[in-house]
């Protein structure tokens, strides 16, 4: 037999032969062999046949980077053993990620600034679609991310996503008015960037610094004034139905001002008050003179304390023949004294009465119409003729 190396003798009769490659030829039970490529070890078997009893390496293959890949059978790490990543300086070329073999790769970014940035890992983003991913949060609307050596914080971004608090708020909703009187003028957190083309995509809760005096518009972001509508029919404002410093919760529609948008007020007009409709907001108060047959005299007055406030809108006067002329006065709820001529506040519009028993008029030249819950206001007869009988009723709209 002529061997491929040298022979020697392993404790007893057993003999071990090396060969450069897989050992070939016959055999006896008493001979080992030696495969210097591999270093595998075989034994001889009872048919003279060379037998591999041992390898060095696992029957399977490691996959050390994205050049190698995985052979069939069980794959078996010891503790101290890595698997190493492909690296390199930009991101990882496409060819590394073209295959179904290739998913699950892994590819570090050397030249990275920072974490999120330098991961990738090989995926199928389709039918045999394949492609690398970053393995990292990534940013997007509302949502910033910090890194750091301990991993990434995600950060809500306040400008774009509202907090719970915001909401409760209404903080996002809120609309300063900085316009003038009637046209309404605000911005917005975050800012608009247009008008909905749906309804219903936008609410704002205005805050007027003044009073309406009838129709009125608003203009958000500068993106154009549009009207403030009472209701979904269109009905414009009345005075003082938005109020100065007074919140009001305002709904866009698009559809509405003959498609070019409107806002509907959504909650309460400032002339509802406590839900009262126009009648019950009437309030009136007033004296009766009667000189039991006898004629009135002139600066005869009466006194009245009016129990809430309103502002005066009319006055009415009834006699029973004659002709009269009253003068209103009125002292503050502060004062403890009655009213006297210098508390005059029906200027030049006394209410009067020259011919018939019943007149009523505008107080369209009072100096004052407004009373305060408990002042208390005289009427002091000016001038009378012929008058036995008198009252006098003053009309006004409950604040």
């Amino acid at each position: 037999m002529i061997f491929a190396a040298g022979l020697f003798a392993q404790g007893g009769n057993t003999v071990m032969l090396t060969f450069a490659g897989a050992p070939t030829g016959t055999c006896a039970q008493v001979m080992l062999a030696r495969n210097d490529a591999t270093g595998g070890i075989y034994s001889c078997t009872a048919a003279g046949a060379w037998q591999l009893i041992s390898t060095v390496l696992p029957a399977t293959s490691v996959k050390t980077d994205q050049s190698n890949t995985y052979s069939t059978g069980t794959q078996s790490f010891a503790s101290a053993t890595a698997l190493i990543v492909r690296t390199g300086s930009g991101a990882p070329a496409a060819t590394g990620c073209d295959a179904a073999a290739e998913i699950g790769s892994l590819y570090m970014n050397t030249a990275a600034t920072n974490w999120t940035g330098s991961l990738y890992e090989c995926v199928q983003a389709g039918a045999g679609v394949y492609g690398w991913q970053l393995v990292a949060p990534v940013a997007g609307a509302g949502i910033s991310i910090t890194a750091a050596a301990t991993g990434w914080t995600l950060l809500a971004d306040t400008a774009v996503m509202e907090s719970r608090a915001g909401a409760q708020s209404m903080t996002s909703h809120s609309c300063i008015d900085a316009g003038a009187n009637d046209t309404y003028a605000c911005d917005i957190v975050p800012a608009l960037a247009a008008y909905p083309a749906t309804t219903n995509l936008l609410y704002v809760v205005l805050t007027p610094n003044t009073a309406n005096t009838g129709a009125a518009s608003l203009n958000v972001q500068g993106k154009g004034a549009k009207p403030i509508y009472k209701n979904a029919d269109g009905t414009d404002l009345a005075d003082n139905d938005l109020r100065a410093g007074i919140p009001i919760l305002l709904k866009w529609d698009a559809g509405s001002n003959s498609g070019n948008g409107a806002f509907f007020v959504e909650g309460q007009l400032g002339n509802a008050g406590s839900g009262a409709t126009a009648n019950q907001k009437i309030g009136s108060f007033g004296a009766t003179f009667d000189g039991g047959g006898a004629s009135l005299v002139v600066g005869t007055k009466a006194y009245t304390r009016v129990p809430f406030a309103c502002t005066v809108t009319s006055w009415s006067v009834i006699v029973d023949t004659g002709t009269v002329t009253v003068d209103v006065w009125r002292q503050a709820t502060a004062a403890t004294d009655l009213p006297a001529i210098g508390d005059e506040i029906a200027g030049t519009d006394h209410p009067a009465i020259a011919a018939n028993n019943v007149v009523k008029a505008a107080a369209g030249a009072w100096t004052s119409k407004a009373i305060a819950a408990d002042d208390v206001v005289a009427f002091n007869i000016d001038a009378a003729s012929g008058v036995t009988y008198l009252q006098v009723v003053i009309e006004c709209d409950k604040s």
